[in-house]
């Protein structure tokens, strides 16, 4: 099943910031999730004393509010 994956304008606008090598490591990872929202190659684990919210750790990149979108806004 092919998933639908939507990167905010704030996220563009971090993701701007980085170096090209680290945004093609970034947006790889965001491609990850069109496959599945949980890719086995990745690190994910609900936050504590949050409900429904992930963060995704791979290698030393983390990427945190992991969520639908109606909530994450």
């Amino acid at each position: 099943m092919a998933w639908i994956v939507e990167v905010s304008d704030k996220a563009l606008k971090h993701l701007e910031k980085f170096e090209r090598k680290m945004q093609a490591k970034l947006l790889n990872i965001i491609e990850m999730f069109k496959t599945s929202p949980f890719p086995k190659n990745c690190d994910i684990k609900k936050l504590e004393g949050a409900e429904n919210v992930f963060r995704l750790r791979k290698g030393k990149i983390r990427i945190l509010d992991i969520d639908v979108r109606g909530r994450i806004y």
